[in-house]
């Protein structure tokens, strides 16, 4: 459970579906466009806390093309490019195998999540 109750799954689905809806703006445009449903979705408040955390830490990742950027490459480097979910989980794994975590709030997790949050939280700021 997040420290508000949250569950991991819940969170992990959240985190999920942001990191579809990176990985299927990056096939279709460099920059992400627009709010949409599921943008709103993605951003529960335990991805939006992890992204400001993961932020804190890194701040000077705090920028929405820098972390565009990041995730395209995390993204576009996976083997298994059939869905933007597929993708995802297997960039997750890929830090996960190579030692690229991070701990917030006592939780790991592979940098690429991180990043997702923290793009999640920049484009809640930034109204998109």
């Amino acid at each position: 459970m997040t420290p508000n109750g949250t569950s991991r799954r819940a969170f992990l689905e959240a985190v999920v579906l942001g990191g579809s809806l990176v990985a299927a703006s990056l096939a279709a445009t460099p920059v992400l466009r627009g709010t949409t449903e599921a943008w709103r979705l993605a951003a529960r408040e335990p991805v939006l806390r992890f992204g400001r955390r993961y932020l804190d830490l890194v701040p000077h990742e705090a920028d929405r093309r820098l972390l565009i950027g990041r995730l395209h490459d995390a993204m576009a480097s996976s083997s298994d490019r059939s869905s933007s979910i597929r993708a995802f989980t297997a960039a997750c794994a890929t830090d996960l195998a190579a030692g690229r975590i991070v701990v917030l709030d006592g939780w790991v997790m592979p940098v690429t999540e991180a990043r997702v949050c923290a793009l999640v939280a920049l484009s809640r700021r930034a109204g998109a």
